[in-house]
C-alpha cells in the first residue's frame, strides 16, 4: 500500500504508515520541508532518493576536487610559459611602433603561448562544467531541507561571479548546518575564517588582473593576477570540502534512518505473521 501523506509503500494490512505513523485513510498533504516536517522525530525521516541524490553529489564533488587539483598545476604551468614568452612578445609589440620587422623569436613565442592556452582550454572547460553541476545538486538538494537564498539555477549562473559566488557559499553552508543540527546530525562550525578569506580574494583577484592589464601584463603583476587567482581555486577547494561534508552527514543520517526503519518493519511483519498464526 501507498502511504498518501508520505508517499512510501508498507504492507496492506499495517494499520498505519511505517516510515510517518500517518493512518490509511489519511488525506496526502502538500510538500513541505523536511526540516519543518520532521523536527520533533528526525528518526523518522527516510527518502531513498534524496539519499541517493547525496550520495551521488558526493562523487560529483570529489571529481571537482580532482579537477581543481589539476586546474590550480594547470596556472602554475600557464604562469612559467606567460613568463618565458613575455619578452619575445613584448620586444615585438615595441619593435611594430616603431616598424621593426617581428622576429622569429616572436612567432615562436606566440606559437607557444598560444599553443598552451588551447591544451588548457577543455580541461579549464570540464573544470567550469563540474564546478557547475556539483553546486546545482548541492543547492538542489538542500532545498529539500530548508528554504535556501539562491535557487540551483541562480547559484550556478553566479557560481564564478566575484563576491556573489561568497554569498552562494555562505547561504549553502548556513543551510546545511541547520539542517544538521534539527535532524540530530554532527553539525560542525560553519567555517567563518574561510569564508571571509573567500570574500577578501574574491575582491583581491579582480583588482590584481586590472593592474596587471594595465599594466601590459609586467612580469611582476602577471605573478601577482596568477598567485591570487590560485589562492581563489584553494579557497573554493575548502569551501566545497566543507560543503561535502556537511552532506555525508545527512547521507548518513539517512541511511541509518532507513536501516532503522527497515528492521521496524521486518519486525511488525513478523509480530503480524505471529499473531495470524496464534491459533486462539
Amino acid at each position: 500500500m501507498i502511504c498518501k501523506k508520505c508517499g512510501r509503500e508498507y504492507e496492506d494490512d499495517m494499520p498505519k504508515c511505517l516510515w510517518c505513523d500517518a493512518p490509511k485513510d489519511c488525506e496526502p498533504t502538500p510538500t513541505e520541508l523536511y526540516c519543518d516536517s520532521y523536527k520533533d522525530s528526525p528518526e523518522k525521516l527516510v527518502d531513498p532518493k534524496l539519499e541517493k541524490s547525496l550520495l551521488d553529489n558526493l562523487y560529483r564533488g570529489k571529481s571537482v576536487i580532482s579537477w581543481t587539483k589539476f586546474t590550480i598545476v594547470l596556472n602554475i604551468l600557464l604562469l612559467l610559459v606567460e613568463i618565458k614568452t613575455f619578452e619575445p612578445i613584448n620586444a615585438g609589440i615595441e619593435g611594430q611602433k616603431v616598424n621593426i620587422p617581428l622576429s622569429n623569436e616572436f612567432f615562436l613565442a606566440g606559437f607557444i603561448l598560444i599553443g598552451f592556452l588551447l591544451f588548457i582550454a577543455i580541461p579549464t572547460c570540464v573544470y567550469t562544467w563540474k564546478n557547475w553541476v556539483w553546486i546545482y545538486h548541492a543547492q538542489k538538494t538542500q532545498g529539500s531541507f530548508t528554504e535556501t537564498f539562491f535557487a540551483p539555477w541562480g547559484a550556478v549562473l553566479c557560481y564564478f561571479i566575484p563576491v556573489v559566488n561568497y554569498f552562494i557559499f555562505k547561504d549553502l553552508l548556513k543551510s546545511q548546518n541547520k539542517t544538521l543540527t534539527i535532524l540530530g546530525g554532527n553539525a560542525k562550525p560553519i567555517p567563518s575564517k574561510m569564508l571571509k578569506g573567500y570574500l577578501a580574494i574574491n575582491i583581491i583577484m579582480p583588482i590584481c588582473n586590472f593592474v596587471s592589464f594595465y599594466n601590459n601584463n609586467e612580469v611582476t603583476y602577471l605573478l601577482l593576477g596568477a598567485i591570487s587567482w590560485v589562492i581563489f581555486i584553494i579557497c573554493n577547494l575548502k569551501l566545497i570540502k566543507a560543503a561535502m561534508n556537511n552532506e555525508r552527514e545527512l547521507h548518513t543520517l539517512l541511511y541509518n534512518n532507513a536501516v532503522n526503519h527497515k528492521a521496524e518493519e521486518l519486525i511488525a511483519q513478523r509480530d503480524v505473521e505471529n499473531q495470524n498464526a496464534d491459533p486462539s
